[in-house]
């Protein structure tokens, strides 16, 4: 999903769900001094469904783009690095 709300790739179904993750991820960020160093920080929230999203921000030649995964577990740290590495790759 695109800074602007727009799904670039998947189903619609979360799509809002999504988009208030972001918001709320951009929103922290900018309160936080962390923001202005490192790599974004990947977000994980467990769902009514009993699935858990991971939201993993990715910092592209286009922009931030943010990949989102709804899942029965978290994705880890790793996968989240080696996802996040590849769509930049992919975007560049």
């Amino acid at each position: 999903m695109s800074d602007d709300g727009e799904v670039l790739w998947g189903g619609e179904a979360k799509a809002g769900l999504v988009l208030s993750t972001m918001m709320a991820w951009g929103a922290a960020t900018r309160a936080s001094a962390m923001s202005a160093c490192g790599t974004p920080l990947v977000i994980r929230q467990p769902l009514a469904s009993g699935n858990v999203l991971t939201v993993i921000p990715c910092e592209t030649a286009a922009g931030t783009v943010h990949a989102a995964i709804a899942a029965p577990a978290a994705v880890s740290e790793d996968i989240a690095t080696l996802l996040r590495g590849a769509l930049c790759a992919a975007m560049a």
